[in-house]
């Protein structure tokens, strides 16, 4: 699923015209479970790999079909994990290679000291404002598309239009 996501109508100061273009990534069961207690429900190498050929951009999914793409070689993709997601990757997976891993928590002063997410292409922040702040400041220019990879609130919100 991807669309136009306007997160800009949650935060007063930001301009309505200022829009994230993000993409939703997300693998489930046909139950619909994405996780549980951090871990996946699945360990198939081959959705791993789908996952990574798509967030680092050398896939898309257009009309339901996969399809090679070029991407700029200068720009990363972003992607956006809640806390529990970011946690539940293991450690000599994190951050995410070739992709700027963004953790969205509001305990974001608690993560800085943990080494997991004092690595290079890892940014915390604590609220959407944040995050599209720091694409749109720190990032700008950087990245070529945004990922949501979860977990389920982060997913919600998107939905809901944050």
């Amino acid at each position: 699923m991807s669309g136009k996501l306007e997160i800009c109508q949650v935060f007063g100061e930001i301009d309505p015209k200022d829009v994230l273009n993000a993409k939703i990534i997300v693998a489930a069961t046909k139950d619909g479970l994405i996780g549980k207690d951090g871990v996946l429900p699945w360990n198939k190498k081959l959705d791993t790999a789908r996952f990574k050929s798509i967030t680092i951009g050398d896939l898309i999914l257009k009309e339901k079909r996969v399809q090679n793409v070029e991407r700029p070689k200068d720009k990363l993709n972003v992607c956006l994990l809640g806390k529990e997601s970011a946690k539940g990757i293991p450690e000599k997976f994190f951050p995410l290679a070739n992709r700027i891993c963004v953790v969205i928590s509001s305990k974001k002063d608690e993560l800085k000291n943990e080494p997991k997410f004092q690595k290079k292409n890892v940014y915390l922040v604590s609220s959407y404002q944040e995050f599209h702040s720091l694409l749109h400041n720190d990032l700008k220019g950087l990245y070529q598309d945004v990922f949501i990879c979860g977990g389920a609130k982060i997913y919600s919100d998107f939905l809901n239009g944050v």
